[in-house]
């Protein structure tokens, strides 16, 4: 159950991986950062009531109790693959479970499969062009959850947390991987197939109802790479939508997505903080919806050997 505001307290990873995984675990680049100021938006103010069967009403606007500058994080997106911020065999055997993971397992200690050691390897690679599938699903996770009790052991809004503490990067690494279970892939497809309205009408509908909420994370494909995000508001627009996001590459700042006849434009897109901001745009299949239940792990591991001595998918 989506909690109240926190301030009031508080592929081959393995071959088979689908290409659109590999490029939007891809948040890096390597030029400079522009800002344009003007661009920043005003407060997203709340309503409680939306037609969403018909769409959206020109001036409204259906959002979660959520805030980029207290449910995202404080610091900016970053390049993964090395400790704490890495992909271990102790990440694999929470992913998959010590029976698809260990070959064995002694005191507590893992003897990986070959294949999970290569998944380790090939995950590394990946983080190390940023953890932004890290950051949007962790942000919502934790913002689901009521704060970050769980993972730090004391209540402490999400934009509190520090890039240092190991116990966040490591959490970041883990979420990251997870778009690469097949169960993730699976949800992903389906929304890929969507066109962008249908999209804004899913999120719409989601956050409308914010008991049940089930919580979305946004992958956005385009020619210069890929990058995901947390949408958590849909406003209408002049001729279309508004999808508010927190972008890890800008913390803190309200960002957004406009979505008019069937076109979907991010006018501050870049994989990475570092990279130079520039208008993506795309039409249906390069806009996706990940909803949280698909990232439940232990996942199914395809390409582990099988307990019943079937063949693998490696």
């Amino acid at each position: 159950m989506v909690a109240t505001k926190k301030a009031e307290t508080l592929k081959n990873i393995i071959r088979w991986i689908a290409p659109l995984a590999l490029l939007l675990s891809a948040c890096s680049g390597n030029t400079t950062k522009s800002l344009n100021e003007d661009t920043t938006a005003a407060a997203v103010p709340l309503v409680t009531e939306v037609p969403v069967e018909s769409g959206l009403e020109v001036s409204q606007i259906v959002t979660l109790d959520y805030e980029p500058g207290l449910d995202g994080f404080g610091f900016e997106n970053y390049g993964g693959g090395q400790a704490p911020a890495s992909m271990t065999v102790n990440l694999a055997r929470r992913l998959y479970g010590d029976k698809q993971a260990c070959v064995s397992v002694t005191d507590d200690k893992c003897s990986p499969q070959p294949v999970i050691l290569q998944l380790i390897e090939q995950a590394n690679r990946a983080m190390a062009g940023g953890l932004c599938e890290g950051f949007a699903v962790l942000s919502l996770r934790l913002y689901q959850e009521g704060g970050t009790t769980q993972l730090l052991g004391q209540e402490a809004i999400v934009a509190a947390l520090e890039q240092g503490d190991p116990r966040v990067a490591a959490e970041l690494a883990f979420w990251f991987v997870t778009q690469f279970s097949s169960e993730t892939q699976a949800a992903a497809a389906f929304y890929r197939e969507q066109t962008p309205s249908e999209i804004v009408a899913a999120l719409a509908d989601d956050f409308a109802n914010p008991g049940t909420t089930a919580g979305y994370t946004l992958g956005l494909y385009s020619a210069e790479g890929g990058h995901a995000v947390t949408p958590y508001a849909v406003e209408s627009i002049d001729g279309g939508s508004r999808i508010y996001i927190y972008d890890s590459n800008w913390p803190s700042e309200t960002r957004w997505i406009d979505v008019v006849d069937n076109t979907w434009t991010y006018a501050l897109a870049a994989t990475n903080p570092t990279e130079a901001a520039a208008a993506w745009t795309g039409t249906t299949g390069t806009l996706e919806l990940t909803p949280m239940a698909s990232r439940q792990p232990p996942f199914s591991c395809a390409f582990c050997p099988q307990p019943d001595g079937g063949k693998s998918m490696t």
